[in-house]
C-alpha cells in the first residue's frame, strides 16, 4: 500500500510573514509490499538551512540521511508480511543502503541491518517486533525507540496495520 501522508511545511511569504508553503501529501513515497514509507522532509546539513523554497523531500528515497543530514519519515508495516531473501536484497539495493545485510545478518532475519544514523522512532498504531541480535522486543502504540546505529530489523506479526514516525539523523558509525 503506497502511503498517503498529509504534511504542512512552513516558511516565509514574500512579505516576510510565516505561512504554510506546502499543504499536500508527501510526494516521495515507496511501497515494497512488506514495508512502505514516505519522506516528509529532508535536510542535508546541520544546522538545518530553513531558507529557500525548494521541496527538500524530493531527493531520491534513500535509506540513510546524507552526511550531516536528517530524514523525517512515515513508515507503514502491513500485517503479517515478511520479505523473502530476494525481496530483501532488492529493497536494500533500491534504497541505496550503505550497510547491506550480510549472510549472517539474513540468517537471523531477512531485513537485519545497521545504519550510520541515530533514529528516533514512535510507534503510532498497531504493534511491531524490534529484532535485535540478542532477542526480540514487542513495541506497541506510543512506544519510543532510540536506535543508535546497531543491527536491527522490524516485523509486524499481528493481524493489524502498524505505522510509525522515524527521524533519522546522521551519526558516527559504531
Amino acid at each position: 500500500m503506497t502511503v498517503k501522508v498529509k504534511r504542512y511545511i512552513t516558511g516565509m511569504n514574500a512579505d516576510g510573514k510565516s505561512t504554510v508553503v506546502w499543504d499536500d501529501f508527501a510526494p516521495n513515497a515507496l511501497d515494497f509490499g512488506f514495508i512502505s514509507g514516505a519522506d516528509i522532509w529532508v535536510t542535508n546539513e546541520t544546522p538545518a538551512d530553513n531558507t529557500g523554497d525548494e521541496d527538500r523531500s524530493l531527493r531520491p528515497f534513500t535509506h540513510d540521511p546524507t552526511p550531516g543530514g536528517t530524514v523525517f519519515r512515515y513508515m507503514h508495516f502491513p500485517p503479517a508480511t515478511e520479505a523473502n531473501d530476494e525481496e530483501a536484497k532488492k529493497f536494500f539495493q533500491e534504497i541505496g543502503s550503505k550497510n547491506q545485510p550480510t549472510d549472517s545478518d539474513r540468517s537471523q532475519h531477512g531485513l537485519m541491518h545497521k545504519t550510520d544514523s541515530i533514529d528516533y522512532m514512535v510507534v503510532l498504531t498497531g504493534e511491531l517486533w524490534m529484532i535485535m541480535e540478542d532477542g526480540e522486543y514487542l513495541l506497541k502504540a506510543g512506544d519510543c525507540v532510540v536506535q543508535r546505529g546497531t543491527k536491527h530489523s522490524w516485523m509486524n506479526r499481528s493481524d493489524q496495520e502498524c505505522s510509525a514516525i522515524v527521524i533519522l539523523i546522521d551519526a558516527k558509525e559504531i
